[in-house]
């Protein structure tokens, strides 16, 4: 029997469904499953992320596809060969920089932080999720959100079921033409006085780079390549085409686009359901 604090979490919106289980790999290991309810194709896919039950480390996370009575590993990575296999691939395809070519680097691009990117992601993240919470009544009372929580602290249980209608946002947002030139007055101002400080929040110099930090170099002119930029004991310069090109290749390959939900028709939708459902301590 499995442990009824694991959690189990069920999340659709529209067509496309998700899931997301806790569980047992065998008795010295634990596991997390997370994948599609449905695919386009038909095979069944989940991402399973492999625990060690004493040290918590990842041993292994891999894909596997399911039809009938069929089941397969589809990929594998272990964190000690990705991490192998990352190093030697960033060796073969970049250059070493040295110190005093930095400043010169400094000069002529603009440097995007990764983990400066990912810092604001994830504020930006806790602020969507407040911002809906804080919206969805008046939504609810206007008509275009219906919502229902149903919450059984005992039971461990969390249920969120609602529907926007997209029919009645169309309508609302109708009602306010009036306003459109207030808005068009006003809004490109406040933008532009905000995305430039927005912007500059992930911006750095590859001189201040943190050790493991990566860096998107924008040039600052014509005629130059963007390239990436990491450091770990040393600076290490790669072509972002070549980098970009790799991303790709991995992305299609570990058949990752199966996860995607069907954006276009949740666009052509009249009215767009979705729900959320929880088990276990999920708190």
């Amino acid at each position: 029997m499995g442990n009824e604090g694991q959690i189990k979490a069920n999340v659709s919106i529209g067509d496309s469904g998700y899931f997301f289980r806790e569980g047992t790999s065998d008795g010295a290991k634990s596991a997390v499953y997370f994948g599609p309810t449905q695919c386009s194709d038909g095979i069944h896919r989940h991402i399973t992320a492999v625990f060690d039950v004493e040290s918590e480390d990842l041993h292994n996370i891999h894909l596997t596809g399911v039809k009938g009575q069929e089941r397969w590993k589809k990929w594998s990575l272990q964190p000690d060969q990705v991490k192998s296999d990352m190093t030697k691939w960033i060796r073969d395809n970049s250059k070493p920089v040295d110190k005093p070519s930095i400043k010169k680097i400094d000069n002529d691009y603009y440097s995007v932080s990764a983990w400066r990117v990912y810092t604001g992601y994830r504020l930006l993240e806790g602020f969507i999720s407040a911002v809906f919470w804080l919206i969805s009544r008046p939504l609810a009372a206007i008509g275009v959100m219906t919502l229902v929580v149903d919450e059984d602290p005992e039971r461990k249980h969390l249920k969120v079921a609602g529907r926007i209608n997209t029919n009645r946002m169309l309508d609302l947002l109708r009602k306010f033409r009036p306003f459109k030139r207030a808005v068009e007055a006003i809004l490109p101002t406040i933008v532009l006085k905000m995305l430039p400080r927005i912007a500059g929040l992930s911006l750095t110099h590859v001189s201040k780079m943190s050790d493991g930090d990566a860096c998107l170099l924008i040039p600052k002119r014509e005629g130059m390549r963007p390239a990436v930029m990491l450091k770990a004991e040393q600076y290490f310069q790669l072509d972002a085409a070549n980098v970009f090109e790799k991303a790709a290749s991995l992305y299609e390959s570990m058949e990752l686009f199966e996860f995607l939900p069907a954006s276009a028709r949740l666009a052509s939708s009249a009215s767009i359901p979705f729900t959320f459902e929880a088990k276990g301590d999920w708190k």
